[in-house]
Parts: structure tokens; C-alpha cells; sequence
């Protein structure tokens, strides 16, 4: 399931990994260029990529709030923010993950999980 992640000015594509009543993890597969991370991304030197990584990292420690986007097969939109829990970085897949914690209130979430304990499958594909 696609997400968006967003911490401070950044904002990250990825996908959901684990959901739970009180958390849930994600892996980031893309930062959405912005002004302060497109001149690193132009170049590839190990040191620009060790400052975006640094970017990254600081963006997940553990003081920030994060907001986290997905829709559900409802047709609904998940909106959450969370605590990082933990945070882990693969340079050489180009990935990041990271488990968080709720900290706010959010019908739609519960009902997503509520709706994935009948349905631990998830949505079908199939029409």
C-alpha cells in the first residue's frame, strides 16, 4: 500500500510494511526533491550521499512528528501523526525503514484496522 511520509519541510514515498493498534511501519523508497535536497541528489559523491542520508536520518529521530498519508480500499484517506519508534537506513537499496508510534486520534486508521483483522489477506485485486 502506497504512503506518504512527511517530516518537517521533506515529505517521502513508500509503502506500508506493518500496521498495529498502536503503530505502524514504513519503508521509504523515494525523497520528494525539494530546493534543499535536489543540488545532493544531483551528484552521486559518496559525501553529498552521506548529507542526504544525514538529511534522512534527522528527519525520523526520535523528537520529530511525522505525518503519514495512505488511501484504503474504502476509497478513504488515512491521515495519522506519529513518533518515530525506530529508524533504519540501506544506502546500497536506496531505502530507508522506519516504525512509528500514533499519537493522534483517527476514526479512519481504526477502521482500516478493524476492517484488516476480518481481512488479513487485505483487498482483493479481483472485480
Amino acid at each position: 500500500m502506497d504512503v506518504r511520509v512527511r517530516s518537517g519541510n521533506r515529505s517521502y514515498d513508500g509503502y506500508v510494511t506493518n500496521v498495529s493498534a498502536h503503530g505502524i511501519g514504513c519503508l521509504i523508497t523515494a525523497l520528494n526533491l525539494t530546493d534543499d535536497t535536489l543540488a545532493l541528489k544531483r551528484t552521486y559523491e559518496a559525501e553529498h550521499l552521506m548529507q542526504l542520508l544525514s538529511l534522512v536520518s534527522e528527519d525520523f529521530a526520535p523528537d520529530k512528528i511525522i505525518e503519514v498519508n495512505f488511501n484504503i480500499s474504502s476509497g478513504g484517506q488515512v491521515d495519522i501523526s506519529c513518533r518515530p519508534a525506530w529508524f533504519s537506513c540501506n544506502p546500497s537499496k536506496s531505502e530507508a525503514a522506519v516504525g512509528m508510534r500514533i499519537t493522534n486520534d483517527c476514526p479512519a486508521y481504526w477502521q482500516f484496522i478493524k476492517d484488516m483483522e476480518k481481512d488479513p489477506e487485505g483487498p482483493s485485486d479481483a472485480g
